[in-house]
């Protein structure tokens, strides 16, 4: 399972990452990264049946006004 997350998980994605700062600037393409745990807490919730907590809105929420804060 280490292999397979490190060969096509994250090396697919790292693809991904130097092909968009390739087409736009990486000051438009990193506050994308905020993102991420936005997405995996979405993942959780529709395919795995996770329980949606108020604690994962809050979670959600602080971690894109960051992003926000962070690139202004």
């Amino acid at each position: 399972p280490i292999i397979i997350n490190g060969l096509f998980v994250n090396g697919i994605s790292y693809l991904f990452w130097i092909k968009a700062l390739r087409y736009a600037p990486a000051s438009f393409v990193a506050p994308f990264i905020f993102l991420t745990p936005v997405i995996s807490s979405l993942y959780l919730i529709f395919f795995f049946g996770e329980a949606f907590l108020s604690i994962y809105f809050i979670g959600m929420v602080l971690v894109i006004l960051s992003g926000i804060v962070g690139t202004t």
